[in-house]
């Protein structure tokens, strides 16, 4: 099947017309259908307005996925944000790609996995060398501060400001990649933290080596990954979800591009957060894995 474009008020009217089940991952149990007009949509629907043979697989995929992975990737001023979701049964239905472009929408059943992986490619360009590791796991609010930490070494700043300052910082809304305190806030899903956990997230990092012992300089293996990340030149985040049992489960990565292409991957897992510099090949293997593997962003501990 060729891309069909169409509006999300058409896509939620085809969805009513169909009258299987609705899972809990449904696209129509998280938007609302556009109340009683009539669709005319000519790949959608035929001129009786029943929907066409050819597009009920499609829809089917769209009402009960097994899987769902949500890609954004930003590079310079291009962008790309996708939806793919997996058929409970790959051997009967089709992977549905759903594209937003400019406000409208672009469904594309059965999808071509590899070529989603080419087209992100063209958007984010491969490091030519392999990362140098580093890798930390920390609280939610010493992710904050790490991020705010970050922030202010791209600024110059050569002191990290007291926990009163980067209280502010941190709960500052997120307007753009300007704040990553802000960003990672966001992304975590987090209220921002008090003045008081500002400053034991400070001591925590200090404890952990990345700051000095009185928590006002970053030590060197957080200023080497600040020299790598900046200035940005790309954002990808990858957002999965899964209901085995009618629990919608959901799973975050994110990874944050540098001039040289590597950068940081971050992510929660199990209440902490973990950061990893690797290569863009590695990150786009995170990808590979989200696509062809999904369940294993989900499997236990």
């Amino acid at each position: 099947m060729n891309a069909i474009e169409l509006t999300l008020d058409q896509l939620l009217a085809a969805g009513a017309l169909l009258d299987n089940p609705k899972g809990p991952l449904s696209l129509w149990k998280a938007e609302k259908a556009p109340g009683t007009r009539r669709l005319s949509h000519p790949e959608l629907v035929s001129s009786a307005g029943g929907l066409l043979p050819e597009i009920r697989p499609a829809l089917t995929t769209l009402a009960d996925p097994a899987f769902l992975t949500r890609i954004t990737l930003l590079s310079g001023e291009r962008l790309m944000d996708t939806v793919i979701y997996q058929p409970q049964d790959p051997l009967e239905l089709p992977v549905v790609r759903l594209d937003e472009r400019e406000g409208s929408l672009s469904l594309v059943s059965p999808a071509d996995l590899p070529d989603l992986l080419l087209d992100m490619l063209t958007l984010i360009a491969p490091s030519s060398e392999d990362a140098q590791p580093w890798e930390c796991d920390v609280t939610l609010n010493e992710a904050l501060v790490l991020w705010a930490a970050l922030d202010g070494l791209r600024d110059g700043q050569e002191t990290l400001p007291d926990a009163a300052v980067l209280a502010v910082h941190i709960s500052q809304p997120m307007e753009t990649l300007a704040n990553l305190a802000a960003y990672a806030r966001e992304m975590l899903n987090l209220i921002a933290p008090s003045k008081r956990e500002v400053g034991h997230a400070i001591a925590g990092l200090a404890q952990r080596g990345l700051l000095s012992d009185d928590g006002t300089h970053v030590k060197p293996a957080l200023a080497g990954v600040a020299a790598d990340l900046f200035p940005l030149t790309g954002h990808l985040r990858v957002e999965s979800k899964a209901a085995p049992d009618g629990e919608v489960l959901e799973s975050r990565v994110a990874f944050l591009q540098g001039p040289e292409g590597a950068g940081l991957l971050w992510y929660e897992i199990h209440g902490e957060v973990h950061f990893q510099r690797i290569s863009t090949a590695a990150a786009l293997a995170v990808v590979e894995m989200t696509l062809f593997e999904p369940w294993t962003m989900f499997a236990p501990a």
